[in-house]
């Protein structure tokens, strides 16, 4: 439901080649984005693989992840009925920019027959992964390009809370897409049409809590705060979305290096059992155990999260945090901290 947090169903491993099925012969790739899109209709979108040039320095890690996509039975049955482009993102550095706004890298993205992208993701994209955020683009497709469409319509003049309102749908769609990058720039357009009324000082705040949780995500946890402290003023009393922005502030002290205060935070929420993400409010507190040197407490909290929400997002990176909490190479300094992608 658009306006509330959604369990995205998105895998984390440990290892590159976990749940992958190998099958006999190679998946094909064309390296021709615009013929790709114009053979692309409704029901078939395109999936880009952006890799990278022998020689580059994660020259191996590209190649590693391009043996196992074109291994595995799953991914090639996920991507069937879609086109599949490979392109080496050094080539391409603006389209590249364009979608990820960073510098050309190992990624990909879901893109229509239009070049609206719905889900983009940089790093090495695991098969189990891959397929998962195969699916998660169909499932938002729709709606992704319908909100688009809704918010284009509007005149760029006048109907500022429509405006607002509608950036701030097609942003939450985005994040169910699995698109951080351009919820980012709708959540930050909200903030911007800010009117002062009781439901634009919710839509804002609700974005600012976003766009701190992006960041932090990001591993940019100064400008996490920034937008925290942009929350504050219009939340004084601290009211509104109470649990979320908790949880994101606890996110924020883990990256600040405020083990404690983020162990302290996150012991208060994993009592509310009525917190939409409560699975994981467990598993960011089963981080700070484990930073902290509480191993012990560690292991039970993601153990919390593999029994108690099997359909959780949080699940398979809590069974990996599983298989290494306590190994005796690993610095329980505070700051020292896992991230996950979203």
């Amino acid at each position: 439901m658009i306006g509330t947090r959604v369990a995205l169903p998105v895998l984390f491993v440990t290892s590159s080649f976990l749940g992958c099925a190998v099958a006999p012969g190679k998946m094909e790739w064309t390296n021709d984005l615009a013929a790709a899109k114009a053979r692309a209709s409704v029901d078939r979108l395109v999936i880009v693989h952006f890799t990278l040039p022998d020689g580059s320095p994660a020259a191996t890690r590209a190649a590693a992840m391009e043996r196992e996509l074109d291994a595995s039975a799953e991914v090639r049955a996920s991507v069937a009925g879609h086109e599949t482009v490979r392109l080496v993102a050094t080539q391409h550095p603006k389209a590249f920019r364009a979608i990820f706004d960073t510098a050309p890298r190992l990624a990909v993205c879901v893109m229509d027959r239009d070049g609206l992208v719905v889900a983009a993701r940089l790093g090495h994209a695991p098969c189990s992964d891959f397929v998962r955020f195969v699916r998660q683009a169909e499932e938002a497709y729709s709606l992704v390009a319908t909100l688009s469409v809704d918010l284009k319509k509007l005149p760029m003049r006048g109907q500022r809370a429509s405006q607002r309102r509608s950036a701030f749908l097609l942003a939450e769609a985005y994040l169910v897409s699995g698109n951080p990058f351009v919820a980012y720039k709708h959540f930050t357009l909200v903030t911007l049409l800010d009117s002062g009324d009781k439901s634009s000082r919710d839509e804002v705040i609700r974005a600012c809590e976003r766009l701190a949780r992006i960041e932090v995500d990001r591993g940019n946890h100064r400008e996490a705060r920034e937008w925290l402290g942009h929350l504050e003023e219009e939340n004084p009393d601290g009211a509104a979305h109470r649990s979320e922005v908790q949880l994101t502030e606890a996110m924020i002290a883990m990256a600040e290096r405020r083990v404690q205060d983020a162990h302290a935070i996150l012991s208060r929420l994993r009592a509310d059992e009525s917190n939409e993400e409560v699975d994981r409010v467990w598993f960011e507190y089963g981080r700070a155990c484990h930073e902290s040197g509480r191993d012990e407490d560690a292991k039970r909290a993601f153990t919390t999260v593999v029994s108690r929400f099997p359909d959780s997002r949080w699940r398979d990176a809590a069974a990996a945090e599983l298989s290494h909490t306590g190994a005796s190479d690993h610095s329980h300094e505070p700051g020292t901290t896992h991230r996950h992608k979203k």
